[in-house]
């Protein structure tokens, strides 16, 4: 096939609108190889991404964006965030240490038996193991009770965090759009 000066045409992919050509872009093609379709004299003008449901055009529905609702999406993912982060990793002079829910239940469980007998658990082997394999010397509780300041301080800093993203998302206005929500990152 042959394109003619003056005309506007749309090459058809899959139903959809696809590539728009001319003369200039595209003079001749092989009319078993492509669906293409004039629409010099169509108003209004198809744009890529129209659907061709072979007799018209029709331009696709686009979704309005739902505030509210983007609004519980970003929700839910700080809650992931926050989920994670509570139960991944703390520092402590420098070194990281395992905060998951093994971990999470070792320190709290050694910090109420602290509390409760003034004393570590029986067979306490007086050292921490970080991620790294550093062992933290704990000879005597109160050697663990900055550790333990220290695992707790991240626990506040991640509730602290999440609070104030969930605060900044439902302070957005009625006029905010999906762009100000993925600017709320963790």
């Amino acid at each position: 096939m042959v394109a003619i000066d003056g005309k506007t045409y749309a090459q058809v992919l899959y139903g959809n609108l696809h590539l728009i050509f001319t003369i200039l872009d595209l003079p001749q093609w092989n009319e078993n190889d492509i669906q293409v379709v004039d629409i010099t004299d169509i108003d209004p003008r198809p744009q890529l991404g129209w659907v061709f449901d072979g007799v018209k055009f029709v331009c696709p529905i686009i979704p309005q964006f739902n505030l509210a609702s983007a609004q519980a999406q970003k929700i839910e993912e700080i809650n992931q965030a926050y989920n994670r982060a509570n139960t991944s990793t703390f520092k402590y002079l420098d070194v990281v240490y395992n905060a998951d829910s093994v971990a999470q239940n070792n320190i709290n469980s050694t910090a109420n038996y602290i509390n409760q007998f003034n004393a570590f658990p029986e067979g306490w082997l007086g050292v921490w193991l970080a991620d790294d394999g550093t062992m933290l010397s704990m000879p005597t509780p109160a050697d663990f009770w900055p550790f333990y300041q220290a695992y707790c301080a991240q626990g506040v800093y991640n509730i602290t965090h999440f609070n104030q993203l969930k605060a900044q998302v439902m302070a957005l206005p009625n006029t905010a759009t999906q762009a100000d929500l993925d600017a709320i990152v963790w």
